[in-house]
């Protein structure tokens, strides 16, 4: 599922260490509300990576509570779509961001692994993108902008199943 239309990023989002957690909302597929279901991957692009390599994915509820770093890459190509296998179980609406990582949030200062972000769409599908906060949970939504940042797995719109025979 990708809101963004792909390559090249229009900006890159960074922030300070363990505060800004950019990324998008996933709760609905080209106008469709979204089931719950598993996540079995997910991509980014990505921008420069600053002092350090590592990054980190979390994944969350859109309930607005605190997040908690769910996945940490520590192998990161600048300047491109990165991708990582998970297996995540997600309601029919949550939000996965990208967070520069390090083992206790305090990391050297300035710029950090950066994502990009399309100030377009794809499929008429809006926009998604959003900006969290790791400790406070709070959310703010970024106009106009999706996050190149996509999941796959089984997370799909409900459909009904038809029988068919065939003679």
């Amino acid at each position: 599922m990708r809101y963004d239309p792909g390559s090249p990023a229009d900006n890159l989002l960074f922030g300070p260490v363990g505060q800004s957690i950019f990324g998008n909302r996933f709760n609905s597929r080209s106008g469709q509300p979204l089931d719950s279901g598993t996540v079995t991957r997910i991509s980014w692009y990505q921008g420069a990576l600053g002092a350090i390599g590592t990054v980190a994915l979390a994944v969350a509820g859109d309930n607005g509570a605190p997040l908690s770093v769910s996945i940490v890459i520590f192998s990161v190509a600048p300047t491109a779509f990165n991708s990582v296998a998970v297996s995540l179980p997600v309601d029919s609406s949550f939000f996965v961001g990208l967070i520069r990582y390090t083992t206790n949030n305090n990391g050297p200062p300035g710029r950090y692994g950066s994502l990009g972000v399309r100030f377009a769409t794809t499929n008429s599908q809006g926009y998604h993108a959003i900006q969290r906060n790791l400790s406070a949970g709070f959310s703010v939504g970024l106009p106009m902008q999706n996050a190149m940042l996509r999941v796959a797995g089984n997370v799909v719109i409900p459909v009904e199943l038809l029988e068919f025979d065939v003679d």
